[in-house]
C-alpha cells in the first residue's frame, strides 16, 4: 500500500511539473452525511474530518489527493482520485473515481475501497471554494461490514478552499 501511495505522490509531482498543469493546495472539512442516511447512528460534531487536499489539473484531466483526519482520532484516511474536469464560466466541475485508504489506530489495520467523487468549485481569482461529494463503492469488492462502515465515515460532503498556482 505504501508503494501505491508513493507512486501516486510521484505521479502528482510529475504531472504538475509538466509546466502546463494548474496545481492547487488547500484545506478541506468533511461531514459524513451519507453515513447518517445509511448508518444506524446519529452523526455528531466529532464525526467531522479535517485535512488537506492537493489537486493538479491539466487540460480536462484532474488528479486529486486528499488526506483526512477525523476529530474522533480513530484513524487517518487518504483519497486518491482521477477524472475529468471542465471550467464553465466561474465554475469548475469535475467527476472523478479512485481509491479510499484508511488506517485505523485501534485496529492497526488498513481499510481500502473504490469511490466516486463529484466536485463543484466556484473560481475566485487564484482560489476556489467548493463542495465535493464522495461515495464509497466498497460494497462492490468487500462483504466485510466493518470495512464498509469504517470507510463510510469518509463519504459525505466536503467544503474545500484551494489556492491555485
Amino acid at each position: 500500500m505504501k508503494k501505491v501511495l508513493l507512486f501516486a505522490v510521484l505521479a502528482l509531482l510529475l504531472f504538475s511539473a509538466s509546466g502546463f498543469a494548474e496545481t492547487g493546495i488547500g484545506v478541506t472539512a468533511n461531514y459524513p452525511i451519507f453515513h447518517y442516511f445509511w448508518g444506524d447512528e446519529q452523526v455528531e460534531f466529532e464525526d467531522f474530518s479535517v485535512g488537506a487536499t492537493i489537486r493538479s489539473k491539466q487540460s480536462i484531466l484532474l488528479l486529486d489527493v486528499t488526506a483526512l483526519y477525523p476529530l474522533r482520532g480513530y484513524g487517518v484516511a487518504g483519497l486518491l482520485d482521477v477524472g475529468v474536469c471542465f471550467d464553465l464560466f466561474m465554475l469548475r466541475i469535475a467527476a472523478l473515481g479512485g481509491l479510499d485508504v484508511m488506517y485505523g489506530f485501534e485496529t492497526e489495520e488498513f481499510y481500502w475501497g473504490p469511490n466516486i467523487k463529484a466536485n463543484v468549485d466556484l473560481k475566485l481569482g487564484p482560489a476556489t471554494i467548493g463542495l465535493c461529494a464522495v461515495i464509497p463503492l466498497t460494497s462492490l469488492i468487500s462483504d466485510d461490514e466493518d470495512t464498509q462502515m469504517t470507510l463510510m465515515y469518509f463519504a459525505g460532503l466536503s467544503l474545500n478552499l484551494i489556492y491555485w498556482f
